[in-house]
């Protein structure tokens, strides 16, 4: 069934967010290509601001999607006014080459989140009313 594109993008208006495909992990790798092809070409043909891939978890996002985002340059860069959130990991000597860490199995000691810390050593620090809305004021304004 053909989605109404068109509607979607007027109801969208003036904000107009950025899309991102979401596939589901148990969808054959074929298939999946397959739908992100169809995808990239509805948004193009309707010419509605959206990212061609997947986002995935536990790798950077792409410094392109984070300027189609809006978050771009105020979030996650270390300039003055930038924010940014980090972990600290034990020094580990037993590895031959630190380029092949394999940061996926690695705990980090510490994590600080706005300059808050939020979990040491296994165990995380919940503060009350932690947290706070990122206003963007218009997605995209830095493509």
């Amino acid at each position: 069934m053909e989605k109404p594109w068109g509607w979607i993008k007027a109801a969208m208006f003036p904000y107009n967010p950025v899309l991102v495909p979401k596939i589901s992990p148990s969808e054959d790798p074929k298939k999946s290509k397959k739908l992100l092809k169809l995808w990239q070409n509805s948004m193009e043909k309707e010419k509605i601001t959206h990212i061609s891939e997947e986002i995935k978890e536990k790798v950077p996002v792409q410094l392109k999607n984070l300027k189609k985002f809006g978050i771009y340059p105020k979030r996650g860069i270390l300039n003055i006014g930038g924010e940014v959130s980090y972990n600290l990991f034990p020094k580990i000597t037993s590895f031959d080459r630190p380029e092949h860490i394999s940061y996926d199995i690695l705990k980090p000691y510490v994590t600080v989140y706005n300059g808050e810390v939020i979990y040491v050593n296994d165990q995380p620090i919940f503060c009350s009313g932690m947290g706070r809305e990122i206003f963007i004021a218009k997605p995209g304004y830095f493509i």
